[in-house]
C-alpha cells in the first residue's frame, strides 16, 4: 500500500511541477516506456533509479527505520 502511494505521489508531484514523462526521462537518461511502467507499478526500479527520479524532482527521500535494523516500506517525500 505505501509503495503504491509513493509512486502515486511521484506521479502527482511530477505533474504539479509541470514536468512531462518525456522531460523527466531526458533529465535522468531513461527510456520513456520504462518510466511509464514504473509509474504504473508494472516494474520495480532499482534504488539508483529511485534516487535519480527523486533528485530530478528536487525531493528528499525519507526512509523510516523501525525496530533494530529492520526497514519497513515507509518511504516518504519532502520538497527540498
Amino acid at each position: 500500500m505505501l509503495w503504491k502511494n509513493f509512486w502515486r505521489n511521484i506521479n502527482k508531484i511530477r505533474k504539479e511541477k509541470g514536468i512531462s514523462q518525456r522531460e523527466l526521462c531526458k533529465m535522468i537518461n531513461m527510456k520513456k516506456h520504462y518510466l511509464v511502467k514504473i509509474e504504473k507499478r508494472e516494474m520495480s526500479p532499482s534504488l539508483n533509479t529511485i534516487l535519480k527520479i527523486v533528485n530530478a524532482l528536487n525531493l528528499r527521500l525519507n526512509v523510516v527505520e523501525k525496530e533494530s535494523h529492520k526497514w519497513y516500506n515507509t518511504w516518504g517525500l519532502e520538497e527540498l
